[in-house]
């Protein structure tokens, strides 16, 4: 497919007219990061020892969530399981049943 003519002359018209602005949006983004950088470290300063000190503290407490959590997540997964085995049955039997249907619906 060839392009019509003119295209491509255009197409670098554009971008020539473009260009300009492309230059300013670069500057003024580099210009924001300039500005903005330091107030971003500052803040990572005074947030990062907290956060590393809630962490600290947390891990205990997450480990003990954890070991506490683990035998009744097991005991919900094993009651659970065969009840989700019979809805995934039953689902299979209703999707066979609406196959059925709509095969009969537009072949009757």
């Amino acid at each position: 497919m060839t392009e019509p003519k003119g295209f491509a002359a255009k197409a670098d018209e554009l971008a020539q007219q473009a260009a300009p602005y492309v230059e300013k949006a670069k500057q003024t983004a580099a210009q924001v990061a300039e500005k903005v950088a330091p107030y971003i470290q500052q803040a990572a300063d005074k947030v990062g020892p907290k956060l590393h000190e809630a962490a600290e503290k947390a891990g205990p407490k997450i480990q003990e969530a954890r070991e506490k959590a683990a035998p009744k997540i097991q005991e919900a997964r094993e009651k659970a399981g065969p009840a989700l085995q019979q809805a995934a049955e039953k689902a299979e039997e209703l999707a066979a049943k609406v196959r059925d249907a709509v095969q009969q619906k537009k072949h009757p």
